[in-house]
Order: C-alpha cells, then sequence, then structure tokens
C-alpha cells in the first residue's frame, strides 16, 4: 500500500521554487518605504530629456508599448509630466522636455 503523504502523480507535485525565489529576490534588494532622493537640478533635467527621448526603451510595461495604455496612464510618465516647465509665451509645450537653454542656466547656478 502507498503511504497517503505521497502524490498520486507527478502533476500533484509543485515546484515552488520560482515563487520561493521571486519573493526572496524583492524581500532582500528591494525597499518597500518610500525613499527620498535628491540630485542636482541639472542632473534631473538631463534625467527628464532622455526619458522623454527614449520613452519607449524605458518603459517597462508592453500594454504601454502597444498603445492599449496610453502615456498619462503611466505613473512615471505622470511625474515627469508635471516636472515639465509650463507653456512659453507663445504657447509651446515642452513635451520633448527642457529646451537647452534652461538646461544650461540650471548648469550654471548649480
Amino acid at each position: 500500500a502507498k503511504p497517503e503523504h505521497i502524490p498520486a502523480t507527478v502533476e500533484e507535485i509543485r515546484d515552488a521554487t520560482e515563487v520561493e525565489l521571486t519573493v526572496d529576490l524583492y524581500l532582500n534588494h528591494y525597499k518597500i518605504e518610500r525613499a527620498n532622493v535628491s540630485m542636482s537640478t541639472v542632473d534631473l533635467l538631463n534625467l527628464v530629456n532622455h526619458f522623454l527621448k527614449y520613452k519607449k526603451a524605458v518603459q517597462v510595461s508592453e500594454a504601454i508599448k502597444s498603445g492599449k495604455i496610453k502615456d498619462g496612464d503611466d505613473f512615471l510618465y505622470r511625474c515627469i509630466q508635471r516636472l515639465l516647465p509650463p507653456p512659453d509665451e507663445e504657447g509651446k509645450h515642452h513635451h520633448e522636455g527642457f529646451p537647452d537653454y534652461l538646461v544650461h542656466i540650471a548648469d550654471q547656478e548649480d
């Protein structure tokens, strides 16, 4: 007779190694608490400009890349939009990032 604690088939055995490794990775390498960071203004402006220039490469969600979710639904994209300067005197928005002259001014001030 077969002992009761042995599964009847291989399908009944679940290998939880992958799940356990993933949980272990997040618990040991990522902080869940909110973190504050600081950087120079010119570095922030350049970071925003690079994100906007290469946003399709840095957005990880396939739904965003495929167009199923709009840019406005992406948290990082919304944060960056709040950092962009207001429209200029002619009403032009800076959706491509900060103009070079503003980056230059920030570089002189830091």
